[in-house]
């Protein structure tokens, strides 16, 4: 099997492959034909099957297809790769079906593209979160990766504060505001419910902002401010919607702060789709695809 460059009547350009030459121009009698030996394809493939979780291979019609599994950012994608089982030709094809994470539906057709563009979108490092830095507001400084990055959006938690959303490369910032607060608690309560008086520990009577309660009755709650930052969170963007990527970003802040698996928090829910969206909508704004 060889590989042809086909230039059609109309300007358009095919790379096809056929056994031979003469049946190249039998399937196009009036185009211009010469062979194609760029093999620039064969290193992205390699490079699929390296990353992948696991590959299997099966013969069928004359090809030996490679089955590939990734487990990557935005969930389990399932890949096929040819080769030419009589000469060893790596066809420059790969059909993929991404199953991704937090989707309900099940996906049912298989996309095409060539291997270039699968290791583009797909083989890229996993998205990470981290907090960088947290505590009082006095305490917590701008990361030096953000000097010189303004923000792009501000996002509402709870409506207890506004988070502000920075960009650096693929990766997304967060300077949050009210970051799993603690409850104020003296020594001699603790174990009885976090219910004070204003004014009996010497906070202003009618100050409520630090009370949930309009009645001044409430937990005093120690406002705390983090830094987080999400790596690789654009490729998220690109591949899932917002419900799917916070049903995404929602785990990693599990484990990294090692809580259990039934640990839910949907006040964090929202949150997260609201921050997916805003992005989102800088991205279109800006034209980055």
């Amino acid at each position: 099997m060889k590989r042809f460059r086909i230039t059609t009547g109309d300007g358009h350009t095919l790379r096809l492959c056929y056994p031979s030459l003469e049946t190249a121009k039998e399937r196009y009698p009036d185009a211009e034909i010469t062979e194609d030996n760029d093999q620039s394809h064969v290193a992205y493939i390699q490079r699929m099957i390296d990353a992948a979780a696991e590959c299997q291979t099966v013969e069928r019609n004359g090809s030996i297809v490679y089955l590939l599994r990734f487990e990557i950012s935005v969930g389990t994608c399932h890949a096929a790769l040819f080769k030419d089982s009589s000469d060893g030709l790596w066809y420059d094809l790969c059909k993929y079906q991404l199953w991704k994470s937090g989707a309900v539906v099940v996906p049912v057709l298989k996309t095409l593209c060539a291997p270039a563009d699968f290791c583009k979108d797909f083989l890229v490092p996993k998205a990470e979160y981290t907090v960088l830095c947290m505590g009082k507001k006095s305490e917590v400084k701008k990361p030096e990766a953000l000097r010189g990055v303004v923000k792009f959006a501000s996002v509402s938690f709870e409506k207890m504060c506004q988070c502000q959303l920075f960009l650096n490369g693929q990766d997304l910032y967060i300077k949050h505001g009210d970051y799993f607060s603690p409850e104020y608690c003296r020594p001699e309560d603790r174990g009885k419910p976090l219910v004070y008086r204003l004014d009996k520990y010497g906070v202003p009577h009618g100050n409520k902002e630090r009370f949930v309660y309009a009645d001044c009755w409430g937990a005093i709650v120690l406002r705390r401010v983090a830094w987080i930052r999400i790596s690789n969170f654009i490729p998220l963007v690109r591949h899932l919607n917002d419900v799917e990527i916070s049903k995404t970003v929602w785990p990693m802040i599990r484990c990294y702060h090692h809580w259990g698996s039934d640990e839910q928090n949907g006040g964090w829910g929202r949150f997260l789709e609201a921050v997916a969206g805003a992005t989102r909508k800088h991205l279109e704004e800006k034209g980055v695809k």
